[in-house]
């Protein structure tokens, strides 16, 4: 026997009302396809909201590394410049070392030399001016420079 076949109704059906031959309830295509589409927006909506919390946490994150980074750079920056200071005066201090040991002088000791000579030949200069009875001009020759009094051969002093 077969069964009457049910009369379309405006009521809403339940979404299990058919049964296969086994007696297990099935969806009709139509209610599988709205529930399938439902199933697929509320997928979207769970795939976005969980986008932007671990873009959120994502970003967190990123800036606290960033943050984390800096530091230690700058750390690393300080300690770079503690040692270069060291490094500087340790070798300051060994050249100083070596020089003295070859009995060479320093920068301040030529630069000490070469303003007294500078003071000494003035001196010369105005001594020789007052000789020769010519006023010193102020400017200050090279040392050691050759006069054409003595013949070209020697140097003045």
């Amino acid at each position: 026997m077969t069964e009457p076949k049910e009369e379309s109704t405006t009521e809403p059906r339940e979404p299990w009302s058919q049964t296969s031959s086994g007696g297990e309830r099935y969806l009709s295509p139509l209610e599988a396809a709205r529930k399938l589409a439902l199933a697929g927006i509320g997928a979207v909506t769970v795939a976005g909201e969980l986008t932007d919390e671990i873009f959120t946490e994502l970003v967190k994150r990123g800036e606290q590394t960033r943050e984390q980074a800096v530091e230690e750079f700058n750390q690393m920056r300080a300690r770079n410049s503690e040692r270069r200071a060291e490094t500087t005066s340790l070798v300051r201090s060994r050249v100083d070392s070596l020089m003295n040991r070859l009995n060479l002088p320093s920068k301040g000791d030529l630069d000490s030399i070469n303003a007294k000579l500078n003071i000494l030949t003035r001196k010369v200069d105005e001594v020789q001016a007052s000789q020769v009875g010519v006023p010193s001009s102020g400017a200050s020759d090279p040392p050691f420079s050759t006069g054409t009094d003595t013949g070209g051969s020697e140097a003045s002093v």
